[in-house]
């Protein structure tokens, strides 16, 4: 949970309503003959993964984490500058949309693709209809609002604030937590996220929506775990989840594990020094921090979708108490029964992760699936969501570096948006704009089709980059800050060196 990033990215010729390729036909009545196996997961990549621990690649390492897990489809937040990047090196498909920190990636093709603007300051949740093998699947990825955070509230704290309230005295009353909640974004854009899911959720299509919703779930706040991670007695059952599971929509988690003594399933803060409770108005208010972890990653589904079946469920990265001891000392008094995954979670469950050597505030969270399906191969090609690059080529002039290309799917292109072509360093850091890029091309128009850009590396900026870097060079096509990325492309050094540079 920290201050959110809204990011800004692509718009394919999205309407409110949605767009697609095809007629909203109904594969999902199609005979089943295949059972598809499908791998979901929920990642806040926390500022774009640009936080590098210990002398490490965060990009790096959660492109290993991914690959390790193999998902089939990928939610994302905290995300614009690695959106595209985390699409070409997984080798998947890519709907971020337009002014938004969340993006989802696919396996599978996209057929259809929903806007997410709601207000003009908050559009942070996104929806697709994806052909998983002949049939319809509508999948959601969300980062809800992170204002009014009024789980602080029930504790003691200030949601609006980030502070502790006068005698750490927490809000208890339900009437009051809704109002609280309400002023924050998140009843909005679940109610948005919902009414565009309704007509798919009346025909029993197949759904699957995560993502950090930045609300704990009243599945966690009982009266069993009243007394428990500084819930200071407060039962309460959340706004944002109690729509989601009165729409017919199931927690994934706590289908498997209902109790949440024994499996609080907790995803942020998954490190102490991430939490908001430790400043001086909680030693002065409440006499010590606060124990604020809480489960606030989810995937949902919807239950009753016929051969529709969840499978497994496990928290990604270390446990929960590992980096975060409770400020209460009562966590040897707690159950930590949640089982996780990881590259390095061992065969026995048990996490041998160092000092932040996962690369996020947040824990990250998989569920799988079975379903079946008429065909074990996709029966369409996926939608233009973004312009690619193409017929891109190198050639020396003289002791420079010319890189010539053309954009295609000008269809999808919006002016607002894609602004230039910065090369860079591949592992260069998300927010790497013009000053710091070793060349770049501006687009004052929209280009036309077949037209052809040049971009030229002088002399010595090749030769400081070649001698400083061993990584491949990389185009990015971004915004006017260069921090948001709608498609990326390498090249190979051995590429560069073939020319004699």
């Amino acid at each position: 949970m920290t201050l959110k990033l809204i990011a800004s990215t692509i718009l394919v010729t999205a309407l409110l309503t949605g767009c697609d390729k095809e007629s909203d036909s109904d594969d999902n009545n199609t005979k089943p003959g295949y059972t598809t196996s499908l791998t979901v997961v929920t990642s806040n990549v926390w500022h774009s993964l640009k936080t590098n621990w210990n002398n490490t690649n965060s990009y790096d390492i959660a492109v290993a984490e991914f690959k390790a897990q193999s998902p089939d489809i990928l939610f994302l937040q905290e995300s614009k500058g690695v959106n595209a990047r985390l699409a070409a090196d997984l080798g998947m498909y890519l709907w971020q949309g337009k002014g938004t920190s969340a993006a989802l990636l696919s396996k599978h093709p996209i057929k259809k693709v929903y806007d997410h603007r709601i207000t003009d300051t908050n559009n942070n949740n996104l929806g697709a209809v994806l052909d998983i093998n002949g049939r319809d699947v509508v999948v959601w990825s969300n980062h809800l609002d992170f204002t009014n955070y009024h789980v602080y509230d029930a504790r003691g704290g200030n949601g609006v604030t980030w502070n502790a309230r006068e005698n750490c005295i927490p809000v208890q009353d339900s009437s009051e937590l809704e109002a609280l909640n309400r002023k924050s974004d998140r009843p909005a854009q679940t109610e948005y996220m919902l009414n565009n899911l309704e007509p798919y959720l009346e025909k029993g299509t197949a759904v699957i929506l995560g993502g950090d919703f930045n609300e704990a779930s009243g599945l966690d706040w009982t009266e069993e775990t009243a007394h428990m991670y500084d819930h200071s007695g407060t039962v309460h059952d959340f706004l944002t989840h109690r729509m989601i599971r009165d729409a017919g929509l199931t927690d994934s988690y706590r289908a498997i594990y209902p109790d949440p003594v024994t499996h609080m399933g907790a995803t942020w803060p998954a490190h102490q020094d991430d939490s908001w409770t430790s400043n001086n108005t909680y030693v002065n208010e409440c006499g010590r921090a606060l124990d604020d972890r809480d489960r606030i990653d989810f995937i949902y589904h919807n239950a009753n979708a016929k051969d529709f079946v969840l499978k497994d469920v496990a928290i990604l990265g270390p446990r929960i108490n590992q980096f975060f001891a409770g400020p209460h000392g009562e966590d040897d008094t707690y159950t930590f029964d949640d089982p996780h995954t990881g590259l390095k979670i061992d065969e026995h469950g048990e996490s041998h992760y160092g000092e932040r050597e996962f690369v996020s505030d947040h824990l990250w969270y998989v569920a799988k699936y079975e379903l079946k399906t008429p065909y074990s191969s996709p029966n369409s090609e996926s939608i233009e969501t973004h312009p690619t690059f193409e017929q891109v080529r190198i050639e020396a002039q003289g002791y420079d570096l010319v890189v010539r290309f053309g954009l295609s799917q000008l269809s999808t292109w919006d002016k607002d948006y894609y602004r230039q072509v910065l090369l860079v360093d591949s592992q260069a850091s998300p927010n790497t704009g013009t000053r710091n890029s070793l060349a770049h091309i501006s687009f004052v128009d929209e280009p036309e089709v077949d037209e052809n850009f040049a971009i030229r590396v002088p002399e010595q900026t090749l030769r400081e980059f070649l001698e400083t870097s061993a990584h491949t060079l990389q185009m990015r096509l971004t915004d006017n800050s260069g921090s948001l990325h709608f498609v990326v492309h390498n090249i190979a050094r051995e590429e560069i060196e073939a020319l004699g540079l």
